[in-house]
């Protein structure tokens, strides 16, 4: 599995490299994210996410 992600991320063992390939897609990620049901209850019988809840707290911390 964890083979198959990296195969489809583009990337090896030498890392991810985060800050480059990811970070600067985050904002897009949580406008994508709130489309879909966030409630914990819809998400025991939908597809869903709230994941996004956590990244906004991590961005609004001390400020």
């Amino acid at each position: 599995m964890s083979r198959e992600v990296s195969n489809r991320a583009h990337h090896g063992k030498s890392g991810i490299n985060f800050a480059r390939r990811y970070l600067p897609y985050m904002d897009k990620a949580v406008i994508q994210a709130k489309k879909f049901p966030d409630d914990e209850y819809e998400l025991v019988d939908s597809i869903g996410c709230n994941l996004w809840r956590l990244i906004e707290e991590l961005k609004n911390y001390g400020k």
